[in-house]
């Protein structure tokens, strides 16, 4: 009995050191703007092929005090991403579709919406925040869970310019 459970002890810390996908998956998602509620509601795909040379997915949740604690971190990031032509796509997922159309309200920019976290179970995520940075190839090239202490932490981690 012992020797199961530190097999699954190693095979857990495995999993959470190097269990993440190799490459960006491809979904669609609903693209939402808060500030336009009423309009058309279209779906878009997300990941796949990198229209850039890199660009970088943040996938938050409603419920996760992380997640509101680095939303000014993420706000900068899309900002100060964008003047270096790496683009950023936000996505809220993992809750019901009312929780996440009231936490966009909080994003003064279009947001995509995963509310059956399709595309988290396929990034193999290990927790929210999440921030993955991939190449035109779709290879990830650098990712991480949990909320960075500041953006240049954030940039250090994932190996951008800064």
């Amino acid at each position: 009995m012992q020797r199961w459970f530190w097999w699954v002890v190693i095979a857990g810390a495995a999993y959470m050191l190097f269990g993440r996908a190799a490459s960006m998956p491809l979904e669609k998602l609903e693209r939402f703007d808060a500030r336009r509620p009423a309009a058309a509601r279209a779906e878009t795909y997300v990941g796949g092929s990198c229209g850039r040379q890199r660009c970088m997915l943040v996938y938050v949740a409603p419920w996760c005090p992380q997640c509101r604690r680095a939303h000014g971190m993420i706000l900068e990031s899309v900002e100060r991403l964008k003047a270096e032509g790496i683009e950023t796509t936000v996505v809220l997922g993992m809750d019901d579709q009312a929780a996440l159309e009231r936490y966009a309200a909080d994003f003064p920019f279009p947001v995509h919406l995963d509310p059956g976290k399709k595309l988290y179970d396929q990034l193999d995520a290990r927790g929210v925040p999440y921030f993955a940075v991939w190449e035109r190839s779709r290879e990830i090239v650098g990712d991480v869970a949990g909320r960075p202490d500041s953006f240049d932490h954030l940039m250090q981690v994932l190996e951008l310019p800064q």
